[in-house]
């Protein structure tokens, strides 16, 4: 969390987000000048490559490269795609570990495990999936 902090320091188009779930998917800014501010995720976002055994049940943290979007109403209450949202328009994100997963509210068919890597993605998670690396899911 320390060198993703660093990389916030020193690169104005890095961002880094916590992934949390209330009514749906959210995202807020952790850390930088507008920390604790809720943001939309747009583009080549975790959302369009991640099933939801990362984000239900758990808080994983993301550093996140893109252009930010309608500045003018960060603090705002986020309606899910309104097109005035304050938004970060993602080209290119990296997960921060420790990964964490959560298998409890998985679809019949699909499966889990108890013990997964903590530092990386895996083939089960391409296979099972619940990691996109190309991608939003098909």
């Amino acid at each position: 969390m320390a060198e993703a902090r660093k990389v916030v320091d020193n690169q104005e188009e890095w961002f880094l987000v916590e992934a949390y779930y209330t009514t749906g998917l959210r995202f807020r800014i952790l850390y930088g000048s507008n920390q604790g501010t809720d943001v939309e995720l747009s583009g080549a976002s975790p959302s369009s490559q991640l099933s939801s055994a990362f984000f239900l049940g758990n808080v994983n943290y993301f550093l996140i490269k893109g252009t930010e979007h309608n500045v003018n109403n960060i603090g705002r209450v986020l309606e899910i795609n309104l097109p005035d949202n304050y938004t970060i328009e993602v080209d290119e994100w990296q997960i921060i570990t420790p990964i964490r997963r959560d298998y409890t509210y998985r679809a019949a068919n699909q499966k889990w495990r108890i013990f997964y890597p903590r530092n990386y993605f895996d083939e089960f998670d391409v296979v099972n999936q619940d990691f996109y690396p190309n991608g939003a899911e098909p």
